[in-house]
């Protein structure tokens, strides 16, 4: 499902400052964020907006979140991956996140078992991440592709 309608961008913008606020960092991805949170973070975009209460709407809202927070994730991984050393990048969290916040991240992105496939437990190499991230960038190029489409 996707938002749709005269509010739909001010509802993509407000979901991704929500994630971006108050989704919890310090967990290994979306699926490790308790229930009660993520209905917590539900509850705060219904709060700003006029949706329908039936339960399939906070099933597309928590897909919204779970995407921006992905994204969100990503963003600051490739921040992590800019700098030159593990200080650097310590010395050096993005603003929107808290410290501690910031540290957990490093150190979660250093550790080899994150860097693990968990299906086969073997680590990527330099071209299977770089292949990962070109995948990634077209899907966003396509979605935005597909929203000027539908703006013109």
């Amino acid at each position: 499902m996707r938002a749709v309608g005269k509010n739909c961008q001010l509802y993509i913008t407000d979901v991704g400052c929500i994630v971006r606020r108050f989704a919890l960092l310090q967990v290994n991805g979306w699926s490790k964020i308790p229930r009660n949170k993520v209905e917590t973070l539900i509850l705060r975009v219904r709060e700003k907006f006029k949706l329908n209460t039936k339960p399939h709407v906070d099933v597309a809202i928590e897909e919204d979140m779970k995407q921006m927070y992905t994204r969100w994730r990503y963003t600051l991984h490739q921040m992590f991956i800019e700098c030159q050393t593990v200080d650097q990048a310590l010395s050096n969290p993005h603003v929107e996140v808290d410290v501690d916040d910031w540290k957990y991240l490093v150190e979660l992105w250093q550790d080899e078992s994150w860097k693990r496939n968990p299906e086969t437990g073997v680590l990527p190499s330099r071209i299977n991440t770089l292949k990962s991230s070109l995948d990634m960038m077209k899907k966003i190029r396509n979605g935005l592709m597909m929203m000027l489409k539908r703006l013109t």
